[in-house]
């Protein structure tokens, strides 16, 4: 069971964090070789989960601790986990850009990648990708070294949205129960925007992936309130819970059982 950290160190060596990281680019990565991971893509999906979790844990013990929220410092921690490997793997992919793609047209891949990556910087790579290929699985995607770079955007754009929320939520010292419900009701709007609108339109946009990342975030509530309660009787059902979840996963992920890649969200 998910324990609730008393520090920003805790959090970062919480291994069931950092497997379920693991665990979820595994999936996208072996999804992208081919490696019979037919649903692999969902690993997107739960990262956005763990990424509101980790992001909701920290800023929800800063309120508890210190009665603040710090935008600043939120903001300083998200740029030192994301910009010094991003701006690594932007330096390195313009290289072998150079040398293994072309940038004559029609297909100009060396520009794809440029404007891309350079959109990346600011967040905005997921806008930049609809507009200049079909869609995540499209052939001029699949030339375009950045591609993936779409969900740190989205990432990023969520952060923003959700550091702005909770410094205003901070400010009026909201109890836990009404943050609990404010994301509730936004997440449940993000989901029936996902499950109403287009594939093509609604895999980049963060309106539409922030369910996700609110899914995390009230885990994070549900794990802070149980933090002071003595859960030891119940230590059983949560094993269990947990157990069902990544059975679900896993199978999900089995191309000869023919199952919707829906089944994920029912482990996320």
């Amino acid at each position: 069971m998910l324990s609730t950290p008393k520090s920003e160190t805790s959090l970062k060596k919480n291994s069931q964090v950092q497997s379920l990281r693991a665990f979820a680019v595994l999936l996208v990565f072996f999804f992208h070789l081919e490696f019979g991971f037919s649903h692999g893509f969902l690993g997107v999906d739960i990262f956005f989960v763990i990424s509101g979790y980790v992001i909701a844990t920290r800023a929800l013990w800063e309120l508890r601790e210190t009665g603040r929220f710090s935008l600043v410092s939120f903001f300083f921690r998200r740029v030192y986990r994301i910009f010094p490997a991003l701006c690594v793997m932007l330096c390195i992919s313009a290289v072998l850009s150079f040398f293994f793609q072309t940038p004559f047209q029609p297909v100009g891949q060396q520009q794809v990648t440029a404007k891309t990556g350079l959109s990346s910087l600011f967040f905005g790579a997921n806008f930049v990708i609809p507009q200049i290929s079909s869609g995540y699985f499209g052939t001029l995607a699949q030339s375009n070294a950045m591609t993936h770079l779409w969900s740190t955007s989205v990432e990023g754009q969520f952060y923003l949205f959700f550091s702005l929320i909770f410094l205003a939520i901070s400010k009026k010292r909201f109890t836990f129960k009404f943050i609990g419900i404010f994301f509730s009701l936004v997440g449940i709007v993000s989901f029936v925007l996902y499950i109403a609108g287009e594939s093509s339109d609604v895999f980049f946009k963060v309106e539409t992936r922030a369910w996700e990342f609110i899914l995390g975030i009230l885990v994070a509530l549900f794990v802070m309130r149980c933090s002071s309660m003595d859960l030891g009787k119940h230590k059983f059902i949560f094993s269990l819970i947990s157990i069902l979840s990544f059975f679900l996963i896993v199978i999900s992920q089995l191309s000869f059982l023919n199952l919707s890649a829906n089944l994920v969200f029912f482990s996320v």
